[in-house]
């Protein structure tokens, strides 16, 4: 038989919105996910990383991901590969590990450059014992440290830093599948990683919360870092559904939109399905088939995003009028249009509010989360700030914002004040997962 594969990452399981929590944002997902494994036949899930949104994952954010484990015993899925991503803590992820493999949820988090931590992060999968319908690579998030690569060694040298990246990644990647080849013979082989490949066009604000592997210095991955004989490549880390170069691995994206930028574009995951390897198509050779193309199923949007925009009576008016179709009451923006700041304006739509929604249950009303006043310039000073480089403020890279705020206060940046601000930089990245 066919072997069907879901595949979706980033569900932040624990984040909030403007400090609301979004438990019942993911308890929505997890009962619509568990109807899907059903209606979809899925034999495996694979998770591609940041699980949870902090490393220290509160004790409801942990009952939550052991109680949609314990759900899928009622579905058809008999594999589970999940890996940490970098707002995981790899430890803890994978501690109870010894215990999950037995129920089929192989949890790969940390890594050691040795014979055993490399043969774990291949899992089996499908089939019968010593048989498997196909090998998933099960690479987590990976750190530099971690890659062998010391980035003060190589100072002020771009180039060689980026060549590092891609080669230590190409060749852990290679190795694996040749691992796989030497235990299992000519299966199918699938891999998962939890990084920032063919993403040059994406913003950190737009796409992922935190930049890892130096994004914004070295840019993201190149699809050739994956080995050829991968049939598909399960991403996470980006935060929208998309392919990387050719489409031999795709980013899923994240389920629960968690920016306002995520609320503009459907919440996706993704289909797989590894053809049976009786069938005449693919019986001469399993272990080549070509790239497997997925296909996107929509998440259906639990809560919306209202953004109310205009003059305090007009803001008012709408707020009072709110209706939505969803299941979950909206998240509101309150854009209040002022010639001058005015914490006046601010207190009426905050009483309005209350008068008209205080009452309701605290579950069915919705949740004004922000109130901006948006003060009119004159119109002299009606653009965007505009550099002697021709770009906005806006345009500009962290690192840019960095050399130029350096320059402002004659701060002489040298190769090593430089590349201290991009360890900084590419640390945040660590520090949401250690």
């Amino acid at each position: 038989m066919a072997l069907r594969i879901l595949h979706s990452s980033d569900w932040h399981l624990g984040g909030s919105f403007e400090g609301v929590s979004r438990r019942e944002d993911h308890l929505r997902f997890f009962e619509w996910l568990g109807a899907c494994l059903r209606q979809q036949q899925v034999d495996v899930l694979l998770l591609a990383g940041d699980i949870f949104d902090v490393a220290n994952p509160s004790a409801e954010s942990l009952a939550l991901w052991y109680e949609f484990l314990s759900s899928l015993e009622d579905s058809p899925v008999s594999d589970v590969v999940v890996i940490a991503g970098n707002h995981d803590s790899a430890a803890r992820l994978e501690a109870p590990a010894a215990v999950l493999d037995r129920v089929g949820v192989h949890v790969r988090g940390t890594f050691v450059d040795d014979e055993e931590s490399k043969e774990r992060l291949l899992v089996p999968i499908g089939g019968e014992p010593g048989a498997p319908s196909a090998v998933v690579v099960a690479l987590p998030y990976m750190h530099e440290y971690r890659l062998g690569i010391r980035v003060t060694e190589l100072i002020g040298d771009e180039v060689q830093l980026r060549a590092s990246f891609r080669e230590r990644f190409t060749g852990l990647y290679s190795e694996l599948v040749d691992r796989a080849r030497a235990r299992w013979g000519d299966v199918p082989i699938l891999g998962m990683g939890h990084l920032t490949a063919g993403a040059e066009g994406s913003s950190s604000s737009d796409d992922y919360p935190a930049a890892i592997h130096m994004v914004g210095g070295i840019g993201g991955l190149p699809e050739s870092v994956f080995d050829q004989r991968l049939s598909y490549v399960a991403l996470g880390h980006i935060h929208r559904m998309m392919p990387v170069g050719t489409g031999r691995a795709w980013y899923s994206g994240t389920p629960v939109a968690s920016s306002v930028k995520e609320w503009e574009t459907e919440r996706r995951v993704l289909l797989i399905e590894l053809p049976d390897p009786a069938d005449e198509a693919t019986e001469a050779e399993c272990g080549s088939l070509p790239p497997l193309r997925p296909q996107a199923i929509e998440v259906p949007h639990f809560r919306g995003l209202q953004v109310l925009r205009g003059s305090a009576d007009e803001v008012i008016d709408r707020l009072s009028a709110l209706s939505w179709g969803e299941s979950l009451p909206p998240f509101v923006l309150a854009e209040l249009e002022l010639d001058a700041p005015d914490q006046g304006q601010v207190a009426r739509v905050r009483m309005s509010y209350a008068e008209r929604w205080g009452t309701e249950d605290a579950e069915n009303r919705p949740r004004l989360v922000r109130i901006t006043q948006l003060v009119a310039r004159p119109a002299s000073d009606s653009s965007p700030t505009v550099l002697p480089s021709g770009k906005s403020v806006a345009d500009l890279s962290p690192e840019e914002v960095f050399l130029r705020l350096c320059e402002s206060r004659s701060e002489q940046v040298d190769a090593e004040l430089l590349a201290a601000f991009r360890l900084v930089a590419s640390a945040s990245g660590e520090g949401g997962a250690s």
